[in-house]
């Protein structure tokens, strides 16, 4: 039988801005929710560095002070009840969103198409917030620039 596994692995990223004299943090939470055979040590190696990189040394807006992006890949057997969540709270600051990679897509995949479908989610998952906000989070900005610093064309996710 298949057992469930979580990934533990919580990544902070902090931004450093300054309105009003103060400092203010962001907070970038990405992690997951997989089963076993969903191996993600690659996208944490390739992908998380360099969107830590972004998220420090930009400013994407103070509308949050915490997004958590936790994509979740699991088998079917699974997701009976599951739910995809995209939980956004102004007067916190802060969006939860776990949406669904297709398991069977991702396990089957090279590493390039494991990438594409782990940037697929989190471009969807800013979305969501971009779409919801009410301030100056400035989404697409932050889309662009992951997919510029990674060298995605927003098309080449699209196909997925």
């Amino acid at each position: 039988m298949e057992n469930t596994k979580w990934c533990g692995c919580i990544f902070h990223f902090y931004v450093c801005r300054k309105p009003h004299g103060m400092v203010m943090i962001m907070i970038v939470i990405l992690s997951f929710e997989v089963s076993i055979g969903a191996d993600v040590g690659l996208l944490f190696k390739k992908v998380v560095p360099i969107v830590q990189r972004l998220v420090e040394n930009n400013d994407y807006g103070a509308e949050f002070e915490s997004i958590g992006i936790i994509p979740t890949i699991m088998s079917d057997r699974f997701l009976d009840g599951w739910k995809e969540r995209r939980y956004i709270s102004f007067i916190r600051k802060e969006a939860d969103i776990r949406l669904f990679i297709d398991y069977n897509k991702y396990v089957h995949a090279d590493d390039e198409g494991k990438i594409l479908l782990y940037l697929k989610c989190i471009v969807d998952s800013i979305m969501v917030i971009e779409k919801r906000k009410r301030s100056d989070f400035q989404g697409i900005k932050l889309i662009s620039d992951i997919l510029h610093a990674l060298k995605v064309k927003k098309e080449d996710l699209e196909n997925l």
